[in-house]
């Protein structure tokens, strides 16, 4: 909320607090407190975002694979063939996404769009393909989270938040 004065959202701010709800799981904090016209780049947050009552939680889809590999049907075939098999089916390829891969080929999608389709590209018995999976291990990051404030919390209990 905007008020016209430093006093004004004070006594907003006291006045909100000594309300039965403050009790409720209401949340009360005064964020802060200064002259809007200081600046034209304040920001004044919406404190009250997460306590809408009829408001949905965001789901977060996890986006495809970006790293495929499209296995050879009988041993190796061309790879200026593949690439323009691939080209063909999914669109253009970019430089350097397109590279030769054991009995295969490494391909990078340049972006959602194209992954999806190369998870769902079919490989017919007159493809050159056998099978498009996702790499087993390019699509994945491994690391480690750390911080002196969890240090005396058992993992048990940090995973269980």
């Amino acid at each position: 909320m905007t008020f016209l004065s430093c006093d004004e959202a004070l006594l907003a701010f006291e006045h909100v607090a000594s309300l039965p709800l403050a009790g409720s799981g209401f949340k009360t904090e005064l964020l802060q407190s200064r002259n809007v016209s200081d600046s034209d780049i304040d920001y004044i947050p919406n404190a009250f975002d997460n306590y809408l009552e009829n408001s949905v939680p965001e789901v977060r889809q996890i986006p495809p694979p970006r790293w495929f590999v499209a296995y050879y049907r009988n041993g190796g075939v061309n790879f200026i063939h593949a690439s323009w098999y691939l080209a063909k089916e999914i669109g253009t390829i970019p430089e350097g996404n397109l590279k030769k891969y054991g009995k295969g080929v490494l391909v990078r999608s340049k972006n959602i769009t194209q992954a999806r389709m190369l998870q769902h590209l079919p490989c017919p018995t007159d493809s050159m393909f056998e099978t498009v999976k996702a790499h087993p291990s390019f699509n994945y990051s491994k690391g480690c989270v750390y911080s002196k404030d969890l240090y005396k919390f058992p993992e048990e209990e940090i995973l269980a938040i």
